[in-house]
């Protein structure tokens, strides 16, 4: 009979402990989108929820994709590489997993996508980010970045480009004539704006499959990025005209564009023609010692398609003291103050322009038109509002897509 008694008060213990978690789970989506206190505190909700036990929660959602690899949890920066500390914004634990896929014209791609492991909260939906890693470095180097903007509800393609990345240098007798050999056949950025042109597709296509890429994320709510030719290749996908005047490879999915170091290839004088088509919000970050290792831009040339796009809003970010190997991990070292601050703007950014935050929205506008952090200094040109509907601010219209 005491056995009995005491089973009876173990199952009540379990049916109340599910209850109050079903309510915990319930009051955070229903109060979601009310007031920023209510919603920082949905926020901390979100938190919890997320340090429940695996076994509630099915975080191997099915396949990427033709031959994605499974997931897998990944707590710290992958590789080895440190991640940045969470910010007081983070809503989401991250996971990351390798996937691949063949292009339209058979080329075969692979990446590293960093995604939030729960569902979206309160209703909403995840972003999208197609990042390009520069010359000679490697999608695992800007570990920091992908996890930290997947924290923020922001799935984060890190392209993988073999032909272009640290293997060619590593290793080699002649390591800087290696990298001036690679920059001359990939200088144009061309590759590298296909690459990311194919990421898209490959995100519209896995968009009905299980996974990050599915029915979680919003296909309005794509941004590009990259740093030295991976931030050429972004711009070339959100409107650039072509350093080597092929054809377009504008593509009107884009709802946004970073540009961490891009290569500049005209006077000042013609930026405003060669930027023209650059109609999304744009971020671009450099710094004061950014000049080019291979190629021939200077640091003060980068600022250039924040001076040029005119038709949407621009921030640049300019490093104090910042040379051209602070964004990713450098050959020996690395700058973790630099990584901190590119993290959080970039951050906000993407907070901001892809996933509709107007909180974080106002802020960036009510900052100055010049603002000092601890090591870096921001600018800012901004076109007026209102905007008709805040949710679609820097996305394009539904005739755009296709």
């Amino acid at each position: 009979m005491t056995r009995t008694f005491w089973d009876f008060r173990r199952l009540i213990g379990v049916v109340w402990s599910l209850a109050f978690f079903f309510l915990f789970v319930v009051q955070a989506s229903s109060v979601y989108a009310q007031s920023s206190r209510e919603r920082e505190r949905v926020k901390s909700l979100a938190r919890v929820v997320q340090g429940v036990p695996d076994f509630f929660f099915d975080q191997t959602r099915g396949p990427l994709g033709e031959r994605s690899e499974a997931f897998f949890s990944a707590p710290s920066g992958v590789g080895g590489f440190p991640s940045a500390t969470e910010s007081p914004r983070s809503v989401y634990r991250v996971g990351s997993a390798k996937l691949s896929w063949r292009s339209r014209d058979g080329k075969e791609y692979d990446a590293i996508v960093y995604h939030p492991t729960r569902p979206p909260v309160g209703g909403s939906k995840f972003g999208i980010v197609i990042y390009s890693h520069g010359l000679g470095a490697s999608p695992e180097e800007f570990s920091y970045l992908g996890r930290e903007w997947a924290s923020r509800g922001v799935v984060c393609i890190t392209l993988s480009h073999p032909a272009s990345d640290d293997s060619v240098w590593r290793g080699k007798a002649r390591p800087m004539a290696a990298l001036k050999e690679a920059y001359h056949k990939y200088w144009s950025g061309r590759d590298r704006a296909m690459a990311i042109r194919s990421a898209i597709d490959y995100v519209y296509a896995s968009h009905n499959r299980p996974g990050p890429l599915g029915l979680d994320v919003d296909l309005r709510k794509i941004a590009v990025a990259g740093n030295d030719l991976g931030a050429l290749g972004a711009l070339l996908v959100a409107g650039q005209l072509p350093p080597d005047n092929g054809p377009s490879l504008r593509d009107n999915r884009v709802a946004a564009v970073l540009a961490l170091s891009p290569p500049v290839f005209c006077e000042a004088e013609l930026g405003a023609e060669v930027y023209a088509g650059v109609t999304v919000p744009l971020m671009v970050v450099t710094g004061t010692k950014d000049d080019g290792i291979v190629g021939s831009t200077k640091a003060r040339q980068r600022r250039l398609p924040y001076d040029s796009v005119s038709r949407s809003d621009r921030y640049l970010v300019v490093l104090d003291g910042g040379d051209h190997r602070v964004y990713g991990r450098r050959i020996v070292g690395s700058d973790e103050s630099f990584h901190k601050t590119i993290s959080a703007e970039t951050s906000d950014y993407l907070s901001a322009y892809l996933l509709g935050d107007y909180d974080v929205l106002m802020e960036l506008r009510e900052r100055g038109s010049t603002f000092s952090l601890k090591n870096a200094s921001v600018e800012k040109a901004l076109r007026p509002l209102p905007y008709a509907n805040f949710e679609t601010v820097g996305a394009i219209s539904e005739s755009d897509l296709f």
